[in-house]
């Protein structure tokens, strides 16, 4: 099961339209939590489609055994935790094995050691490992201004939205989950959603080389150019 998370720059949620676009699944359903908020619109993944597009979908894959969640919206205040525990035993209940979530975290919030090398991290629940062509989030190790007798939470993943619930809780309900992240900033994310996706694929190995595409809705992200009447 793949799962973008609501983060910084939505780099999460880019990635798994980098996947939708590639493999071209199929729309199972359009899903509804009342933990996010409604939205409707075209389909993002055609110019042409007839379908509408809400908060959440569900596509499969059969050749990949993939299922593939996307998440248009975002959490109302105070809603996430609620939202990870239904979705968690949703996923008990239809057997699936494995949950992998897409995310990204603040490039600013790195350490020094986090500053040189890839930009990409994961995290994993017990006894899951990924190999050695990936790197582990490393553990934050000074956590200045707490108080005597306070503990830190040595998982600093700042912007990367449920993640770190939704690998706990995995954890809790004996569920296997995958974190994988990309240290960014807001802006023009599209090139680092495509960066996770490949990240994924080095794992996973979800489609043959790196033929990715990029849904049509993606030109649309800034607008038209600005009007040249505004230049002298």
């Amino acid at each position: 099961m793949l799962l973008p998370c609501v983060s910084v720059g939505n780099v999460g949620q880019l990635a798994v339209d980098v996947v939708l676009a590639t493999l071209q699944p199929t729309l199972v359903t359009q899903m509804h939590h009342p933990s996010l908020l409604a939205v409707c619109g075209p389909d993002p993944l055609s110019d042409h489609g007839p379908s509408m597009s809400c908060a959440m979908q569900l596509y499969s894959h059969a050749a990949t055994k993939l299922a593939i969640v996307q998440i248009r919206s975002g959490f109302l205040p105070g809603q996430a935790q609620q939202f990870i525990m239904d979705f968690l035993t949703w996923c008990k209940q239809q057997q699936v094995t494995r949950v992998v979530s897409l995310t990204s975290s603040h490039a600013h919030e790195r350490s020094d050691k986090q500053l040189i090398g890839t930009t990409l991290r994961y995290l994993a629940t017990q006894g899951v490992q990924l190999g050695d062509n990936f790197v582990m989030l490393e553990q934050k190790e000074s956590f200045p201004g707490l108080g005597p007798g306070e503990a830190p939470d040595q998982i600093f993943l700042p912007g990367s939205g449920i993640a770190k619930k939704l690998l706990a809780m995995c954890q809790d309900m004996g569920l296997e989950g995958v974190v994988l992240s990309k240290f960014c900033e807001e802006g023009d994310n599209t090139r680092d959603g495509i960066e996770l996706a490949d990240y994924l694929n080095k794992w996973l190995g979800w489609v043959e080389g790196e033929k990715y595409k990029v849904p049509p809705s993606w030109k649309h992200l800034f607008g038209p150019p600005a009007p040249v009447e505004l230049y002298w």
